[in-house]
């Protein structure tokens, strides 16, 4: 059977399964009497849910808001950087990138230019009448200019914008690999991580700001759950993914004392990982602020 419960802080959820909480549930009703496919599902079907409704999500969004289509317009140039060094200016409208014109924004200048592996580039640049060319290097471990392009709505059918909720989602997925990349690597640090503090302060700004991005950031918190979910830590649903691949292996379960051990290890790791990042967003509250007070 299944028991629900309300708690006195509405503070995220948990499954309690039996069997995994050192209690001894009825025979063949425990988490290990199971077949490996039973717990394999079991433990993956939360962090899919988390991912399912971040499509839901993003797709609501472009159904009803529509979407943003980037144009070669240069909207923003930061100053210092390869693009400011180089020439470039607001306005600007980038007509080919390496000699190759460009016809979609987003993949024909953005993606050439992170998949530059920071060699120099050049731009065929219009400023009014005049056509130019510039050249300028990518820096970063994300290969970048120091531009933002301008954007223009696009809106979507019902079928359009399921498929775009889904390519949100890969895209969403795709940068909290890089993230999690640059955060192994140092070249990202805690400061650009939000706990529990930071989530419900950049949905109260978004709400405040507009519905719209308040759904894109419930959308990216949903998605980041599922995620993080996934990570193999003991506790976590990743660490019991780990667990069940290892006794497929092996043949056998590792022993409970072993399991038990490997826990608290993971405990220890998500209360450190937690204090660490609560800490983050009170230090940074206003730096947050300022970001969303900069969407538009």
């Amino acid at each position: 059977s299944t028991e629900y419960n309300l708690r006195l802080l509405p503070i995220g959820g948990f499954v309690k399964i039996a069997g995994l909480d050192n209690e001894d549930p009825p025979p063949g009703q425990s988490y290990f009497d199971k077949s490996f496919f039973a717990r394999f599902s079991t433990v993956i079907a939360g962090p899919l849910m988390n991912i399912a409704l971040g499509i839901v999500i993003f797709s609501f969004l472009f159904a009803i808001y529509g979407g943003s289509k980037m144009i070669a317009r240069v909207d923003f140039v930061k100053p210092g950087s390869p693009a400011a060094l180089a020439g470039l200016q607001v306005g600007d409208k980038i007509r080919a990138v390496d000699s190759n014109p460009v016809q979609d924004a987003k993949r024909d200048i953005i993606g050439t230019i992170r998949h530059s592996h920071n060699r120099p580039l050049q731009f065929d640049i219009q400023r009014g009448t005049q056509v130019l060319q510039l050249r300028m290097a990518p820096q970063g471990a994300v290969p970048q200019v120091g531009i933002i392009l301008g954007s223009q709505t696009q809106h979507f059918t019902p079928l359009g914008a399921i498929q775009e909720g889904v390519f949100e989602t890969g895209r969403q997925i795709q940068m909290m690999g890089i993230t999690l990349k640059m955060l192994v690597s140092g070249q990202a640090g805690l400061k650009d991580l939000a706990g529990p503090v930071g989530i419900v302060q950049m949905a109260t700004l978004g709400l405040s700001r507009s519905f719209g991005i308040f759904l894109g950031i419930m959308g990216m918190i949903s998605v980041g759950l599922g995620m993080a979910n996934l990570l193999p830590i003991p506790i976590l649903d990743g660490g019991h993914i780990v667990l069940l691949c290892i006794e497929k292996i092996i043949g056998r379960r590792l022993s409970p004392k072993v399991e038990e051990w490997m826990t608290y290890v993971g405990l220890a790791i998500i209360v450190t990982l937690m204090a660490l990042v609560v800490g983050n967003d009170v230090l940074h509250w206003q730096d947050r602020i300022a970001l969303l007070k900069g969407m538009k």
